[in-house]
């Protein structure tokens, strides 16, 4: 299911010229925050990793594809509304002020971390994606419809993986721990599952757009066929 995800996020940006690059650069970006996969096991749950948790390839490749559909879920309907002014360095300033963010916030609320409310690995990566999503929208404010597609589309399309999931592989959901199976279900696997669906398809293409400096604009800035003239999108 993993590889599957990978494999459909490139697919889907072949299929889509217009997103290309700040869909590739979406999973590029997301793909490093797949190393984090050591805070989920075994306390969150345990699937078979290739390498170990600590360098979780599995992880990393299921980051990359889940950015890819992330902002694709919050791209498409907009369409020629998404104007990119990329600018390199700026690029990677914010990239590391976003990353900076979720990981402090990840230090402050994780309890394997010197955090100061000791919450669990799911509870804390939670929260931490909360805080960096209020950041963004309060810094851009008009990037708003992004996170509210991307955490729709996105969730339609993660429940639509676990459902997948579900019926390719039914013992699948003897991953999560037991302590996580004990909670509330949804689509037949814990609902915390799909909490961070409907947050990570919000914040992953506010932080794609920062980064990438995108705005939006209104029909009447530009003409229809402004997303085949532009390179950064």
């Amino acid at each position: 299911m993993v590889g599957a995800v990978s494999a459909l996020g490139l697919f889907s940006i072949i299929l889509l010229p217009k997103h290309r690059h700040l869909a590739l650069r979406a999973g590029l970006c997301t793909a490093p925050f797949g190393l984090l996969e050591f805070m989920f096991v075994p306390e969150y749950w345990n699937p078979p990793h290739l390498f170990g948790k600590w360098l979780s390839i599995e992880a990393i490749a299921f980051a990359f594809g889940s950015g890819i559909f992330a902002w694709l879920a919050a791209a498409i309907p907009l369409g020629a509304r998404i104007k990119c002014n990329f600018n390199s360095a700026r690029f990677w300033s914010r990239y590391a002020e976003v990353s900076l963010f979720l990981l402090a916030g990840i230090g402050v609320t994780w309890r394997g971390a010197p955090g100061l409310i000791g919450l669990s690995a799911g509870e804390s990566s939670l929260i931490a994606l909360g805080i960096v999503g209020t950041i963004l929208l309060w810094r851009r404010p008009d990037l708003w419809p992004l996170a509210c597609l991307g955490s729709l589309g996105f969730s339609v399309l993660y429940a639509l993986q676990l459902v997948a999931l579900g019926h390719l592989a039914p013992d699948a959901v003897l991953f999560w721990s037991v302590d996580v199976r004990e909670g509330f279900f949804l689509f037949g696997f814990p609902i915390e599952e799909m909490m961070w669906a409907a947050l990570f398809g919000a914040v992953c293409p506010l932080a794609n757009a920062y980064v990438n400096e995108v705005r939006l604009v209104t029909g009447t800035e530009l003409p229809d066929s402004f997303l085949e003239r532009s390179p950064g999108v």
